[in-house]
């Protein structure tokens, strides 16, 4: 197969806040050989590749052809160094998880709709269903010094902090994504 166990490596890290669990979770991916990291947050339903299995199982109600879609190849199919799936809050009505959803209600609605899908550049995009290259990482640890000296460790053993969040308020993701775009 095209994704297989052999092609894919799953670490995750359990009974620690989000933030500090991402922060770990890059550092273990920055200690292998692979190029993409893709983050899916154990509470999302990701499209499977069948729209009878999406639909009726997991009561998603996602309109053909998007129930049909296969979530890994969806996020593979481009070589964007950071991809973030569409995905909403956790009640019906709730907004669409990136800045677009959050900024303009006419956005958020037109998410709902699916109207216009495909890729569309944002300032942010939610960390539930995201694929990020190794280099945006690598990056930010390059500039670190001179724009983000707080993610830097202070201590042997501790991991960068990539989605350290700026305030109260201001999502891991959202501060993740003002690193990488800088």
């Amino acid at each position: 197969s095209k994704y297989g166990a052999d092609k894919i490596g799953v670490i995750m890290y359990p009974r620690t806040l989000i933030v500090e669990a991402r922060n770990i979770l890059v550092m273990k991916f920055l200690r292998t050989t692979a190029e993409w990291a893709i983050f899916i947050d154990d509470d999302i339903v990701l499209p499977c590749g069948s729209a009878d299995v999406y639909n009726n199982e997991f009561h998603a109600m996602l309109p053909k052809p998007f129930s049909d879609y296969l979530f890994i190849d969806q996020m593979m199919k481009n070589n964007l160094p950071l991809v973030g799936a569409l995905y909403f809050g956790r009640h019906p009505a709730g907004k669409a998880q990136y800045s677009g959803g959050f900024e303009s209600s006419i956005e958020n609605a037109n998410a709902h709709k699916l109207v216009d899908p495909g890729l569309k550049p944002c300032s942010w995009v939610a960390t539930g269903a995201m694929k990020i290259h190794r280099s945006v990482f690598e990056k930010i640890m390059a500039e670190a010094p001179k724009y983000f000296p707080d993610i830097i460790p202070t201590q042997e053993g501790r991991p960068w902090g990539f989605f350290r969040q700026f305030g109260n308020g201001i999502g891991e993701d959202v501060s993740f994504c003002y690193r990488a775009a800088k």
